[in-house]
């Protein structure tokens, strides 16, 4: 009898732990929750590496100089409170971190040997900065969904890298550098809307265009773009309306047109259009204030330019060694508070520049063969000093109603120009209204 007693509370207790387990959140069936504090550092002659199955990490994940092929026991890592950086893995094959979600610090992958694919499946943000840099075979960098850096995105020297990713990304709270990605012919920001920092687009051989940035509106930092040699245009920059920095362009061989920036109001730094050897034109018409300065040197070939919104240039204007420009017109432009400098430019025949009232600095005409006539007649002022050298087709001036030189006024070896003519204007000035020494010694 007490056999089968106990027979019946062993059943008892076996029905009642089924009810418990049966009864417990489906979800506690699934991998516990382990929150591991402290870094953990991967280094040396490690080949392989089984550790903890974390799912949060409160420190730093340190993988370098390790000879790991692939990272085991990581793969249920969902947050890291720290920064990831996996550097110097000769072998590494695969650095797949299936789970992970969020990065609260920086994330730096660099100087892997053999690495070919880098995947952030679930990856949704990144509180530092993303530094992807020297990874001699990588061929593909996927972030799925990532939306969101507080820090900045580094990207340069992968020269085999041909597929980019990151599509969902909608801000970026630092800088955005892309460099030496030579096989790289797309950017594919599709979603960006906000950077707060600079942009820098250079040396990517096959970059052609910025399609994928339309989205974006302010920069609140630098655009520069350089050394891209297969860059084309610079579509995809349609939508921006104001940069608060600098814009540098320069170096991009087969750039034929500068006519993309619809949309752009005010530039709170300098323009600078250099060395681009293909460039033909430039149009600009919307941009109506550049707080610092204009500088066009070197494009050999640009033959138009055309800035006619612009009302007021916070710096100096040098147009110099622009062999082929014919024509410049800025139609609304009235005042220049640094320099007007215009050197060396062969072919430059006419200026639009009707509007303009007062140059702060020096104005220098010098060694531009092609001009007959300067025609600023309602300039007013030139608070520096006054130069026209050796400009050997002018032969008339025209500036009917400057008064006021703060300087020199120099006039000399222009071929076609006459003394008089060149008289005749200091005269209409007046001699004690020019600031500084006079000269006029023309053939």
């Amino acid at each position: 009898m007490k056999i089968r007693n106990l027979h019946f509370y062993f059943v008892v207790i076996l029905f009642v732990q089924l009810i418990t387990a049966c009864g417990s959140d489906s979800s506690s069936s699934s991998v516990t929750d382990l929150v591991c504090d402290g870094d953990i550092n991967i280094v040396g002659d490690s080949s392989t590496f089984k550790g903890e199955a974390c799912t949060e990490l409160n420190g730093n994940l340190t993988i370098t100089d390790s000879q790991l092929e692939i990272l085991e026991g990581l793969s249920q890592l969902k947050i890291i409170r720290g920064d990831l950086r996996v550097c110097g893995n000769d072998l590494l094959i695969d650095s797949d971190l299936p789970s992970l979600e969020s990065i609260e610090g920086n994330l730096t992958i660099c100087w892997n040997e053999v690495l070919p694919i880098l995947n952030f499946e679930k990856l949704q943000s990144v509180t530092g900065n993303i530094d992807i840099h020297y990874n001699k075979q990588l061929e593909q960098i996927n972030f799925q969904v990532l939306q969101n850096i507080q820090g900045g995105i580094n990207i340069e020297n992968i020269k085999e890298l041909n597929t980019l990713y990151i599509a969902e990304l909608e801000s970026i709270g630092g800088n955005l550098h892309f460099q030496n990605l030579d096989h790289i012919e797309n950017l594919g920001l599709t979603k960006l809307k906000s950077v707060t920092q600079n942009i820098t687009v250079t040396s990517n051989d096959r970059l052609v265009n910025l399609v994928g940035m339309e989205n974006l509106s302010v920069i609140n930092g630098d655009l520069e773009i350089s050394h891209n040699q297969r860059l084309k245009n610079l579509s995809g920059l349609e939508y921006i309306t104001e940069i608060k920095g600098i814009i540098k362009i320069q170096n991009n061989n087969m750039l034929t047109t500068i006519s993309h920036f619809d949309s752009l109001e005010k530039v709170s730094g300098s323009i600078e259009v250099s060395l681009c050897n293909a460039l033909l034109e430039f149009k600009v018409n919307n941009l109506h204030e550049v707080s610092q300065d204009i500088k066009f040197v070197g494009n050999w070939l640009m033959t138009d330019f055309e800035m006619d919104g612009l009302t007021k240039v916070g710096g100096y204007i040098d147009f110099s060694n622009n062999d082929d420009l014919t024509e410049m017109s800025f139609e609304r432009l009235t005042t220049i508070e640094g320099y007007f400098r215009i050197n060396d430019n062969d072919a430059l025949q006419r200026f639009d520049m009707e509007m303009l009232e007062i140059i702060g600095d020096d104005m220098v005409f010098w060694n531009n063969d092609a001009l007959h006539r300067l025609e600023f007649n309602n300039l007013v002022s030139v608070n520096g000093g006054f130069r026209i050298t050796k400009n050997d087709g002018i032969t008339e001036l025209g500036f009917d109603s400057l008064s006021t030189i703060g300087d020199f006024f120099l006039i000399d070896d222009n071929n076609l120009l006459s003394n008089s003519e060149a008289e005749d204007l200091r005269d209409r000035i007046g001699i004690e209204n020019i600031g500084g020494e006079i000269t006029i010694n023309n053939f």
